[in-house]
């Protein structure tokens, strides 16, 4: 889950690893489009906190990633 955070799908989500992410992101077809999501917790070696998102419509990395760096940033952490 560390190497999706950092090489994979939600590489995007947390650039300089401040956070130190776990996270698992999915895309499913719906019709014509996709739905997403991302869940995760951080930090990784001593998770404390966790978190899920889901876009109802775009890929994991187009939607979902970008929605869940927008609640994951818009604080400080402890």
């Amino acid at each position: 889950m560390q190497l999706a955070g950092r090489m994979g799908t939600a590489r995007e989500l947390d650039v300089e690893n401040k956070l130190h992410l776990a996270v698992k992101t999915g895309t499913a077809p719906h019709g014509a489009t996709f739905q997403s999501w991302i869940t995760g917790f951080f930090p990784a070696d001593a998770p404390r906190h966790a978190f899920c998102a889901r876009a109802q419509v775009g890929t994991s990395q187009s939607a979902a990633v970008p929605l869940a760096k927008s609640y994951l940033f818009s604080t400080e952490w402890p």
